[in-house]
């Protein structure tokens, strides 16, 4: 049997379901993931002002974004294995306690280094929570009611971020920047009073044995090559230590890889992805959240700093596409209950086919004549691709998923989207970093005493300099210089353009992918029906 196939599912007979419970319990849950989620984006609109207080360049500063994703996804497969030693509500609580502590460390931050491992310690319990809740969510609600229930959840987990940039914008406008992280504390002791009055919490079991040599070789491995990747344009490849941290990263993680399919407890249940299903959902995922990520890290950055734009303004700028993401995605949801996955993969399709032609036509805006209004209206249209096809993504990868491995599957699934979330900042910024540098190099090296045009334009606007009040000897440096901020802005512009037009190639592919979804056919008429099969409608297993 190949890997990307397996015997169908047997679906499970659903226990009575208790929605009072089942909804109030998810409520808690899904304000911890919404500040959790709000955290990987909502520092976005404060980059440029964290780079002047600091000062430090875009480089250094991508590191309170990276460092909080990567952080996420190495502590994403420590939920699991707690939830099943001390129960996914008493975990769920202790890190939902540490993300709160740590977010007041956050705004207290005194430098750029204190700031990024305060993130880390923030990552931890935001990192734990996401695996636990969409867990705690999975168990909850019968298959027949999970689609309404992950496109509610998917406005914490998915929609968040697309409204951490407006909710970034009025914060640091009104109040300063650090109160993006203040904002957190309140938000988390409504939550962990709400979790003591409706959860309810096991009795501890013992330790199983954990995947100590897993953790390890992940963390190592990944740390290393994001590093790697994040700092390429500033490493000097001749000196060894990079050669060697590229080597240890490589191989920490096909370490990692070998070791979790050969242990019978391993730290991430890499086995769920001979469920094909599962596998295609990842894979769709993955590009996904490249196709958000571009946009959200790279569109405030252009507002802010090529269009003259406050944080604020930024953030009103962006705030219609993310009530639109956040209102289509209770919506897909619902159409996946009522659909079934036959029609729920025409969703997907639908809303791969809209993100994708948009993000090309966002690609266009990214100008410094751009129109704000056509921005507004390419970035919404572009949200109600995403809105539609993000949670239908997961729900056909998890539906087919027996309960019993709800927990190990969601586990794999947040560290693969956290990952791929923190890959992208990395690749976005060594994408426009690249870029950039070899066009502004190539433009700068043209301004030499035998370039005629620019020789004319000197000539033509120092007199007019000179009348302002600029010292005639002074002048022709000065349109020089002119000249010179006039390049460095359009070609860091034309980098980003280029950037978000790459990643939108990347994001049609997934249309590619979405007939791979392997749907269970109705049975003839007459025909007798198969106990080893699914039932009509079913998405079949792997």
């Amino acid at each position: 049997m190949s890997a990307m196939t397996a015997s169908p599912v047997v679906a499970e007979e659903e226990p009575p379901f208790d929605a009072w419970k089942a909804w109030t319990i998810s409520t808690v849950v899904i304000l911890g993931i919404l500040m959790s989620m709000l955290d990987s984006t909502v520092v976005n609109v404060t980059l440029p002002t964290i780079m002047s207080v600091f000062n430090v360049a875009m480089s250094g500063v991508q590191w309170i974004s990276t460092a909080y994703t990567l952080s996420m996804a190495i502590v994403i497969p420590l939920g699991p294995y707690m939830s099943r030693v001390f129960g996914p509500e008493r975990v769920y609580m202790a890190a939902l306690a540490i993300f709160t502590a740590s977010s007041f460390l956050c705004g207290f931050s005194w430098s750029l280094n204190t700031l990024i491992v305060f993130r880390i310690i923030q990552a931890i319990g935001g990192g734990v929570m996401m695996p636990i809740g969409m867990g705690m969510v999975m168990t909850l609600f019968p298959p027949s009611k999970r689609g309404l229930a992950f496109g509610v959840f998917g406005v914490a987990m998915t929609a968040a971020p697309a409204f951490g940039p407006t909710l970034g914008g009025y914060v640091v406008d009104a109040l300063g920047w650090r109160y993006v992280f203040y904002i957190n504390v309140p938000i988390g002791i409504v939550a962990f009073f709400l979790g003591t009055m409706f959860f309810q919490f096991i009795k501890r079991n013992p330790f199983p044995r954990f995947d100590i040599v897993g953790f390890l070789s992940a963390g190592i491995g990944s740390s290393l090559l994001l590093y790697l990747l994040g700092q390429n344009t500033s490493i000097d490849w001749t000196d060894p230590k990079y050669i060697y941290m590229t080597i240890l990263g490589v191989g920490g993680i096909v370490f990692f890889l070998i070791n979790e399919l050969l242990i019978d407890e391993p730290l991430l249940d890499l086995r769920l992805l001979k469920n094909r299903n599962y596998s295609v959902s990842m894979i769709l995922s993955i590009i996904q959240t490249l196709m958000m990520m571009s946009i959200a890290y790279t569109t405030p950055i252009f507002l802010q700093d090529f269009k003259g734009m406050s944080a604020m303004e930024s953030g009103e700028v962006l705030l219609p596409s993310s009530l639109v993401m956040a209102l289509f995605m209770p919506i897909a949801g619902r159409i996946t209950d009522m659909a079934g996955p036959r029609m729920t993969k025409w969703v997907i399709a639908i809303g791969i086919t809209i993100c994708g032609a948009s993000t090309f036509w966002m690609s266009s805006l990214m100008h410094i004549d751009a129109s704000i209004t056509d921005i507004i209206i390419a970035s919404s249209i572009r949200n109600i691709g995403l809105g539609i096809s993000m949670m239908p993504v997961q729900t056909m990868g998890l539906f087919s998923i027996p309960v019993k491995d709800s927990q190990r599957a969601t586990a794999l699934q947040t560290f693969i989207r956290q990952y791929s979330s923190s890959i992208t900042v990395a690749l976005v910024t060594f994408s426009v970093t690249s870029r950039f540098d070899s066009n502004y190099a190539n433009a700068a090296a043209q301004l030499t005493p035998f370039n005629q045009p620019l020789n004319n334009l000197i000539a033509q606007l120092s007199p007019m300099l000179t009348a302002g009040g600029v010292p005639a000897g002074s002048s022709s440096q000065e349109v020089l210089s002119l000249v010179v901020g006039q390049l460095y802005e359009q070609n860091y512009v034309l980098a980003i353009q280029y950037t978000i037009f790459t990643f939108a190639i990347v994001g049609m592919f997934a249309l590619v992918m979405v007939p791979f979804f392997k749907i269970a056919h109705k049975p003839k008429p007459g025909a007798v029906p198969n106990p080893s099969a699914e039932p009509q409608g079913a998405v079949a297993g792997a």
